[in-house]
């Protein structure tokens, strides 16, 4: 089981860091230095538009992949899949390996892949095209097959056919890396994944938690897919507030509560994510000096289970 951290999208660290990537380096030594001790970092690769529904995101240094709808308010670089890669991703899973770390490989879509006019599940195969044999002989390296899925209009088998596509473009060129599978709602469904699994070696499922989603349905959905397989919660956090429809923990237990259903089901996670202004914020300072109420339970869960059930 590994524990650890979420990077927010490393070409926004790139970009704001003057087009260099020791600032993504910068970040990663801030969260250590805080007492963060993590056993992996997800690295999220955003493609040049991420549509999430009503609220798109636009990377000022995207993975080249996709159509780019990005307004002029949000200019973007253009670089190619070798100097993405050169520049930007290889510099920092080298750099969390030298750490002595496990990586994540996030390729952080969040978009409907039945989308007819859009074609968020065709690029996510051109991604893994080039980036699968990357990093294929790297121990350490995991793929997060698709952030987040919202198809919220279609079932599980729907999707599969999908994911399978993905998987079958990763296996093609990386045999042995371990496999994240996503599912519906925003990976609210690893349960009717997992009970219907595609086809593939060293395969794990995920699923994306914050107090407005976390009911009774999805804890059920994450028991039924623990019975089965393992479950990586590559995304959980949440803002001490009572007003965030979304975010919002209103109970002060709520870290607590979820480490507990966490931890009886054996699920790996990483935190999302290490910022002071992406939320939900592990930082509350602009120096990234001073970690919030959910950045300080996350630290302290990280040091609880630092030496358990971790070999190296």
């Amino acid at each position: 089981m590994l524990r650890g951290v979420s990077l927010i999208d490393i070409g926004s660290l790139y970009a704001y860091g003057g087009n260099d990537s020791s600032a993504i380096r910068t970040r990663i030594d801030k969260v250590l230095k805080v007492g963060l001790q993590p056993h992996v970092i997800r690295i999220p690769v955003y493609p040049r538009t991420v549509p999430n529904g009503n609220y798109p995101a636009y990377s000022p240094a995207p993975y080249p992949v996709g159509p780019s709808t990005a307004p002029a308010s949000s200019p973007q670089a253009t670089l190619s899949e070798d100097a993405y890669l050169a520049r930007i991703l290889k510099p920092t899973v080298d750099y969390v390996t030298q750490k002595g770390m496990y990586a994540i490989v996030d390729y952080h879509q969040i978009d409907d892949t039945s989308d007819k006019v859009r074609t968020s599940a065709a690029d996510a195969k051109t991604f893994w095209t080039y980036m699968a044999d990357k990093f294929k002989d790297y121990t350490n390296v995991i793929y997060e097959a698709y952030n987040e899925p919202m198809d919220t209009a279609e079932n599980w088998a729907a999707l599969k056919p999908r994911a399978q596509i993905w998987i079958d473009t990763i296996r093609a060129a990386a045999p042995n890396n371990v496999i994240i599978v996503p599912s519906t709602s925003w990976c609210q469904n690893p349960g009717d994944a997992a009970s219907s699994p595609p086809i593939g070696t060293n395969l794990m499922y995920t699923a994306h938690v914050y107090p407005g989603n976390w009911n009774s349905n999805f804890q059920a959905q994450v028991a039924t897919a623990a019975a089965l397989a393992p479950v990586f919660f590559t995304e959980w956090g949440y803002v001490l507030n009572g007003t965030d429809r979304n975010l919002g923990a209103s109970s002060t237990t709520w870290g607590s509560d979820f480490r507990t259903i966490v931890d009886a089901n054996g699920g790996s996670w990483t935190a999302w994510v290490t910022d002071n202004s992406w939320t939900p914020n592990m930082f509350s300072d602009a120096v990234f000096a001073t970690l919030t109420d959910f950045g300080t339970f996350a630290s302290t869960w990280l040091a609880d289970k630092y030496t358990s059930d971790w070999v190296e």
